[in-house]
């Protein structure tokens, strides 16, 4: 008997033995908690778990810097830098008092995996610059009337004839412009009426006013502020826009055509002033003399975010990371 237990003893060997570990890794491989399967599935949820915490703490830290206008970059972002920008100088911020973000950013992020660099700077710009052109399309569409689609969406294709023609903001054609303008302006039985002026503003549109039309438009206007003047439906309102809802609803945008051409132009000249005016306003500040390298691609995403502020602040890290 004791010369089988010595045999069993040197087939089976002892607790340290060869055989011994290969049973255990078996009935590890066979256990399912243990599984080779079960282990990667287990790191992959976890990689994309510290992913997902890495990329919210650059959008939060992008989010932050785009919403005052500030620049991301910094002109040495090497790891011995004293300053490595605004951007990674607030991701360094975050670590420092986060223990969370700290477990999974710079050094102990995957080497390639990071979201430190320029690229990834500029592609969470872009992100939130095109989802809130997506999200402010929506908003738009929701309440779409036709009012709204004959003041905007009608003619979109004068709007940017006009950016095209206004070069310069201050010069002394877009004031003449505007004095031009103001003599549509139906207040007081339409005081500020001035023919002469009026077919001035036509000369500035020859792509809308041939030789031809601007005869015709002389004698429109001749009876047009003779007919306004006498209907009661045009007595007391105020404003051009007024003014063109009127002439709809009352069909004499019809009688009157190439007058009401002039106030459409008119209507659209306010709108392509002031866009560009907060255009330039907010390029100042987004492209600074410090930022003057700055890429036209960049410059026109930090703009949008930075100019629509009031849609960017709605915009939740989740659907940057999805456009991302």
């Amino acid at each position: 008997m004791k010369k089988k237990e010595e045999r069993f003893d040197l087939h089976i060997g002892k607790s340290n033995s060869s055989h011994n570990a290969a049973r255990i890794k078996c009935e590890n491989l066979i256990n399912e908690k243990q599984s080779i399967m079960t282990l990667l599935s287990e790191q992959t949820v976890k990689s994309q778990s510290d992913y997902r915490t890495r990329l919210n703490a650059s959008i939060e830290c992008a989010r932050f810097l785009l919403h005052q206008g500030l620049p991301l970059r910094g002109h040495d972002e090497c790891e011995c830098s004293s300053n490595q920008g605004n951007y990674l100088e607030l991701l360094h911020f975050l670590s420092r008092n986060n223990k969370a973000i700290k477990r999974v950013t710079f050094s102990e992020a995957p080497r390639h995996n990071k979201l430190t660099s320029i690229d990834i700077q500029k592609d969470i710009t872009q992100a939130a610059a095109e989802h809130k052109l997506c999200g402010r399309l929506r908003r738009k569409s929701q309440g779409i009337t036709n009012l709204h689609h004959f003041r905007y969406e009608l003619f979109n294709n004068i709007i940017d004839m006009q950016l095209t023609e206004l070069d310069d903001r201050f010069t002394e054609t877009s004031i003449e412009l505007l004095l031009c303008m103001a003599c549509l302006n139906p207040s007081d039985s339409f005081s500020a009426f001035n023919k002469k002026k009026l077919l001035r503003l036509a000369l500035f549109y020859p792509s809308e006013f041939s030789i031809v039309d601007l005869m015709v438009l002389g004698d429109q206007l001749d009876k047009y502020i003779i007919d306004l003047r006498g209907d009661d439906e045009f007595s007391g309102i105020e404003g051009i826009a007024s003014l063109a809802e009127k002439m709809v609803k009352t069909k004499k945008n019809l009688i009157f055509p190439l007058v009401y051409m002039l106030i459409k132009l008119s209507l659209l000249l306010l709108v392509a002033t002031t866009t560009v005016e907060r255009v330039f306003s907010a390029m100042h500040i987004v492209k600074s003399r410090l930022r003057n390298r700055m890429g036209d691609k960049w410059m026109n995403d930090s703009l949008i975010v930075y100019i629509e502020k009031d849609i960017f602040d709605k915009i939740d890290n989740e659907a940057i990371m999805k456009r991302f």
